[in-house]
């Protein structure tokens, strides 16, 4: 499914409609962890536009991130950090589901509508399939000059309580990651999940479970956070299965490593939002198999950039798994057509 540059912006074309501020700062927070970078690859669209526009020349126009590891309870930190506010031009707030939304996002938000500033928030909060968003989230979203989302579904759940928003595809810093042309799957399996989404990885393990039925000495890596490892490891989907391993997604060089390493990125959540991991892994070139989502469906084409399968279907997951290992030529179509997409 594609779609026109009227309904969806992606990095080249956010670049585009930035507002031209003079002689002010830009302040950009990332709110809760975040290791795919969605913030640096925001900042550095700015400052690209930056050093593209004559009036930016004056030494006062900038761009700080401020990203999650800086914020704390800590009185220092926060002390910090409202320093900045009175001299910022406008504040730009990136949630990407993690982490606590009053905590994080709401005192950001609040702080930087008192001292008068204009607040954009991009709001990847993850949302689940027959969840909505809440009135408070709501309530707070509409105070906040301007909210990005990254799927239609999100854009009307938010329409049902008044809120106009814009669609978005969170950027990912690509740069960091070995890109690759990918003509085969060996297989080496990578997914990431990153909050909680273990009922999808559950149906990928059964899945994984068939394919190695067929392929024994296939691979599957999974990146989670460390607070989830254990649970997975003492799991009864993990006691009899052989060649998993779990890896710290805190860890940015194990995040690195494990995008090089892998020949097939699989997409379990049941998110309807944008997952930050995929659009990295495609912008990479790594093929990837989703759940059909409407978040996955404003990022993949079935069978043309990506491959679609049905919300927990585990046979469904395993055939097109074993589909991609037994057609090269399919999976080399794939992993050129996924890198031409997300564009931070």
């Amino acid at each position: 499914m594609s779609h026109s540059k009227d309904h969806i912006l992606r990095g080249d074309e956010f670049a585009a409609v930035l507002p031209r501020e003079r002689s002010k700062t830009k302040l950009i927070i990332e709110a809760g962890p975040d290791p795919f970078a969605t913030g640096r690859a925001i900042a550095a669209i700015y400052k690209r536009k930056l050093s593209k526009t004559k009036e930016s020349q004056n030494k006062t126009d900038s761009v700080i991130l401020i990203e999650s590891a800086q914020l704390s309870s800590a009185y220092h930190k926060w002390q910090k950090f409202l320093r900045l506010i009175p001299s910022a031009g406008s504040i730009e707030i990136i949630y990407t589901g993690s982490g606590s939304f009053i905590k994080s996002v709401l005192p950001l938000v609040l702080i930087g509508r008192f001292f008068g500033k204009k607040v954009s928030l991009f709001y990847y909060p993850g949302e689940s399939i027959d969840s909505s968003v809440s009135r408070f989230h709501g309530a707070l979203l509409s105070i906040c000059n301007k909210v990005y989302v990254a799927s239609r579904f999100l854009q009307r759940q938010l329409l049902r309580q008044k809120i106009a928003s814009k669609l978005y595809l969170p950027p990912c810093d690509a740069n960091i990651y070995e890109k690759k042309e990918i003509v085969s799957v060996q297989p080496s399996l990578l997914v990431v999940e990153p909050d909680g989404q273990l009922a999808g990885l559950f149906t990928l393990l059964r899945a994984f479970e068939l394919v190695k039925q067929k392929y024994p000495r296939a691979e599957l890596i999974v990146l989670t956070h460390k607070k989830h490892i254990i649970k997975l490891l003492m799991s009864p989907a993990m006691r009899t299965l052989n060649g998993v391993d779990c890896r710290a997604l805190d860890d940015s060089d194990s995040l690195r490593k494990s995008y090089a390493g892998a020949d097939l990125f699989i997409n379990c959540s049941s998110s309807e939002t944008v997952s930050v991991a995929m659009t990295c892994a495609m912008s990479v070139g790594l093929p990837v198999i989703s759940f059909d989502t409407s978040g996955s469906r404003e990022l993949i084409e079935h069978n043309r950039n990506g491959v679609l399968v049905r919300h927990n279907a585990v046979g469904g997951l395993a055939g097109a798994i074993i589909d991609l290992i037994e057609a090269p030529e399919t999976v080399a179509k794939i992993s050129a057509e996924a890198k031409k997409l997300p564009k931070p």
